[in-house]
């Protein structure tokens, strides 16, 4: 959904890549991503929220059309981040992305990036007919992220698996319109139904294809392993 939205240059907020970016300068965010001892590298929520609440008010001063990938992830986060868009007068939204367990335990086992064709690792590669184990477009061996490997992504499930249920309820009581899509879909009605959720819920953007995005604040948050 989050590269889907980037190729349609819709602006899209990663929480771990935002913390880092702020570590350059901010001691204290630096320090918490040094000790962090959570084994999926997780901070404690009072360093997500002010991180949160920093990027949100840098976006709204610019207006526009946010997707907050994977976010939030905790009810704590959900609250926090429902006071920060009521206290900047923004609109915000969810899409979850839903798949039954074992469907998602099934990409990510097979899913392979380029380091060199994409050096964030954030899109799964498409690999060589002849060889699977290289890049159709650059020739380069693949390889499995770090968060996919099996212990990673097991707890990874997990611990949506038990926030996840709070978190949507915090934000459907908040009056956040919530749209799930079936991500069991074959990939083009899949993107299909993702941006009619995404969309709907910034009518001020109605064409993403189209280039500019009209001055207005709207927030919305993308549920997903």
């Amino acid at each position: 959904m989050a590269l889907t939205a980037e190729r349609r240059d819709a602006r899209v907020f990663r929480l771990r890549e935002f913390a880092h970016q702020e570590a350059q300068t901010d001691r204290t965010v630096a320090s918490a991503l040094v000790r962090s001892r959570d084994p999926l590298g997780w901070l404690p929520d009072g360093v997500p929220t002010v991180l949160v609440r920093r990027a949100l008010d840098g976006y709204a001063s610019d207006g526009g059309v946010l997707l907050m990938e994977s976010y939030p992830g905790t009810p704590n986060q959900a609250r926090s981040l429902v006071r920060d868009l009521s206290r900047l007068g923004c609109r915000g939204g969810l899409i979850e992305l839903a798949a039954p367990e074992s469907v998602l335990l099934n990409r990510i086992q097979q899913r392979l990036v380029c380091a060199v064709c994409d050096p964030r690792r954030r899109r799964p590669a498409q690999p060589r007919l002849d060889e699977p184990g290289r890049c159709d477009s650059c020739g380069t061996e693949l390889e499995r992220r770090a968060n996919d490997a099996p212990t990673v992504a097991a707890r990874r499930l997990d611990r949506y698996q038990r926030y996840a249920p709070q978190t949507l309820a915090v934000l459907q009581a908040s009056g956040l319109v919530c749209h799930t899509v079936d991500s069991t879909q074959a990939e083009p009605l899949l993107i299909a139904a993702a941006l009619s959720a995404f969309r709907s819920l910034a009518p001020v953007h109605p064409s993403l294809p189209r280039k500019g995005i009209a001055r207005d604040n709207r927030f919305l948050t993308d549920a997903h392993v």
